[in-house]
């Protein structure tokens, strides 16, 4: 019984090395990934996992579902993570003069895994992320690079997230 689970895991094992590259799994190795990224429902609206190269240095993963963004997005810098956008809500909300599609969960990243800011807000979606930044409320977790240590910043007003740095 043994040598028959040693044997499965040993088949499994090789299963999966076949599909990496330089011992990372290459999504864009198998036909199958092709037809699920960047992927229209039948209502024409993008649905599914959709990737977005900007230049050379930045790759984005945006999750829809019926046009609307969903579970999580993603920003990858010089192939690092930089920024992880989590628990999407569609918001439709009013702040100021302004209106905001959805609220999320946002850390950003230095060097792909080290957090240096954490907290709630709101955005326009993936498009005008970049151009319109991130409106951060409540309570922030953001860490301050002269001590080494995370501080909380309370948030009582929508604040642009360049705004909520220590330096």
């Amino acid at each position: 019984m043994k040598k028959a689970i040693l044997t499965l895991a040993v088949l499994c094992g090789i299963g999966l090395i076949a599909g990496c590259k330089n011992g990372t799994f290459d999504e864009s190795t198998t036909d199958t990934d092709e037809e699920i990224i960047n992927q229209y429902n039948a209502d024409g609206k993008k649905d599914g996992l959709w990737r977005y190269n900007e230049g050379d240095v930045m790759i984005t993963e945006v999750h829809y579902d019926n046009g609307n963004e969903c579970v999580e997005l993603k920003m990858f810098l010089d192939g690092k993570l930089w920024c992880h956008i989590s628990d999407i809500e569609k918001a439709d909300t009013m702040i100021g003069e302004n209106m905001f599609e959805y609220r999320a969960h946002y850390k950003e990243f230095e060097d792909g895994s080290f957090i240096i800011k954490e907290g709630n807000g709101y955005y326009n979606g993936y498009e005008g992320l970049i151009p319109d930044g991130f409106l951060g409320v409540g309570d922030w977790r953001v860490y301050d690079p002269k001590d080494g240590t995370y501080k909380t910043v309370s948030l009582t007003e929508p604040t642009f997230d360049e705004s909520i740095r220590i330096k």
